[in-house]
């Protein structure tokens, strides 16, 4: 399959819809052309794809001065869901700026907390290549200091520090997880860090 044309068909200023023309081949080598829509944040799309993520989703292990760590969620409105999501501390790469900067000032902006030690970063992943181009680095940081929420934004956003046990608890909840965040607390449930 080869992707031969993309047209923007909306206009919005933080997400768009994008339409593909694709062609592909049917069991008689036939040609076939076929159309796919999907959604981007960006504002142009070349029929290249590029390996530059859009967004970074911060997991941050909070120390305490007494060496205590806790795992850093945040709990936000989203509406597609109509509800309550829990998840980690994320946001938008500005121009210019690299993953481990992103997170820096996202995790400060959403819950006050500073990074100590960028501990790793993925290469960029999808979140869902079916509906979107969106890619994401995740940042895996330590940070440190007292929650201060919605410094210099004004997303509705409650952060809070879970302790091992913790987790537990909300992992057997009905809370909604985003997915990677899903995925971190399930391994450190399931690989025998909480009993």
């Amino acid at each position: 399959m080869k992707v031969h044309r993309i047209r923007k068909i909306t206009g919005e200023p933080w997400i768009n819809l994008f339409k593909a023309t694709c062609m592909d081949s049917d069991e008689n080598g036939e040609h076939i052309f076929r159309d796919w829509i999907f959604a981007s944040r960006k504002k142009e799309i070349k029929l290249e794809p590029d390996n530059e993520a859009d967004a970074v989703i911060i997991v941050p292990y909070h120390y305490d001065s007494k060496k205590r760590c806790k795992l850093v969620l945040i709990k936000e409105f989203r509406i597609p869901i109509r509800d309550f999501e829990i998840g980690f501390p994320a946001g938008l790469i500005d121009e210019g700026e690299t993953p481990a900067e992103t997170a820096t000032r996202e995790l400060y902006e959403e819950t006050g907390l500073n990074v100590t030690k960028v501990i790793r970063a993925s290469k960029p992943i999808y979140s869902s290549a079916g509906m979107t181009d969106e890619s994401v680095v995740m940042v895996f940081v330590e940070c440190e200091g007292e929650i201060k929420e919605n410094n210099g934004t004004d997303e509705k956003i409650s952060a809070q520090l879970y302790s091992w046990e913790e987790l537990y608890e909300l992992y057997y909840s009905n809370a909604k997880f985003g997915a990677k965040c899903w995925i971190i607390i399930d391994s450190i449930i399931n690989k025998g860090v909480i009993k």
